[in-house]
């Protein structure tokens, strides 16, 4: 779809505008409208080509004088826009929440914005004035300057901007390093203690093939675990960067002990896609596609806008021989997070 407008290059206030790309449509009209009013807009189509993306999009954030989150299943399914309304928070960033379909917030997220009146779209006949309204009241926007002016955060929000960055692991995985193990409920949250090893776990992950820190990562994982042995979504990392050592090493103490923890997350909540995901990827790795693919078939029935279980059950289909079905689920997890370029790789090879 054609940007609507050219993203905001400037010194003056303006707002960043986070949502999923298969919102675009409602999405872009609204940005019109504001554009139209004078309101300055920053959002994805102001990162220039060939600069770090991430860099870039943490500068806008922080930088804006406010953050409109376009709440839909699609947004709250991605990791990008789990990831930028995270960084808000973390930076103090006024959130003003636009629902443009029923969808729910986890209750972390919820509990980080519940102070926040939020609008809705679709139910509103004056949502325009209202989104102005919102705009305009509280500091930074003069043109166009809702409601409360956001306090700073408190440390139970604190928290729960910890955890919200344990919902994006829901979407974080890497093909090759994905959990193969289960996942939180999004109802249970590990106590605050064992966030900090646990992303500092997620962190080494995301590049677990240099110098040593896959080996770093498991030891991060378990201190998660000793310090909350409920925490489900740190038996599946757990589960998961074990695999992978017993793909590097083909110790199969490797490979029992992750079926272990797999099981022991399976345990507290087998009804999360991604636990579903991870467990399938387990079985490929033992040789077990029926089992594989009833784990992965079942984690894309709990959850169809999972762009990595659509990715992970698309590679199987690929293995079975399956290329149409294969195609389509690639298509359709290139569809639900068009940004994440692992997910391109995996579609490319394919």
């Amino acid at each position: 779809m054609d940007k609507p407008t050219a993203a905001y290059k400037g010194a003056e206030a303006y707002v960043f505008a986070c949502y999923a790309h298969v919102d675009s449509g409602m999405v872009f009209d609204d940005l019109v409208q504001l554009n139209n009013q004078g309101v300055n807009i920053w959002y994805d189509e102001g990162i220039q080509a060939g600069s770090s993306w991430r860099a870039e999009i943490a500068s806008a954030i922080t930088g804006a004088s406010k953050f409109l989150f376009f709440i839909s299943e699609a947004s709250l399914a991605s990791a990008h826009c789990l990831r930028e309304v995270d960084y808000a928070l973390s930076n103090n960033i006024p959130i003003i929440p636009i629902y443009l379909d029923e969808s729910k917030l986890p209750p972390e997220l919820d509990l980080a914005l519940n102070r926040v009146q939020a609008l809705f779209r679709n139910d509103d006949s004056r949502y325009q004035d209202h989104l102005l309204e919102a705009l305009r009241k509280g500091p930074g926007l003069t043109s166009v300057t809702v409601h409360k002016k956001r306090n700073p955060m408190s440390l139970v929000a604190v928290f729960a901007v910890i955890a919200i960055a344990v919902l994006l692991v829901f979407n974080w995985q890497i093909d090759k390093s994905e959990i193969s193990d289960g996942i939180q409920s999004a109802e249970t949250v590990a106590t605050p203690s064992a966030f900090e090893p646990y992303l500092e776990g997620m962190e080494l992950m995301e590049r677990w093939d240099k110098d040593d820190n896959l080996e770093t990562a498991i030891s991060k994982y378990q201190e998660a675990i000793e310090a909350d042995p409920e925490f489900a979504l740190a038996y599946a990392r757990l589960a998961e960067a074990l695999r992978m050592q017993y793909a590097l090493t083909r110790d199969k103490a490797k490979l029992q002990e992750a079926m272990s923890n797999i099981n022991r997350a399976l345990s507290m909540n087998p009804d999360l896609a991604p636990i579903q995901t991870v467990l399938g990827r387990i079985q490929i790795t033992q040789g077990n596609m029926g089992l594989a693919q009833n784990a992965l078939e079942q984690a894309v029935s709990i959850d169809p806008n999972d762009p990595t279980a659509n990715s992970a059950l698309a590679r199987l289909y690929e293995r079975l021989g399956r290329m149409e079905d294969a195609e389509a689920s690639f298509q359709k997890s290139v569809s639900l997070d068009p940004e994440d370029l692992r997910i391109i790789d995996s579609y490319a090879n394919f």
